[in-house]
């Protein structure tokens, strides 16, 4: 389930370079698992909607 699908439309020009830099905080950074959650929505959301 993609809990922002407004997102990709919202961003314009600026999903491509967030759907990068959330893939890469989620690759690298240490995040709560809250946060890792929510920003695995995002990203999944920037991905799949594309």
């Amino acid at each position: 389930m993609v809990r922002f699908p407004w997102l990709p439309q919202a961003a314009g020009p600026l999903a491509g370079p967030l759907r990068e830099r959330t893939g890469q905080l989620l690759d690298g950074a240490e995040l709560s698992a809250r946060s890792r959650r929510e920003l695995g929505s995002v990203h999944y959301g920037l991905d799949h909607t594309r």
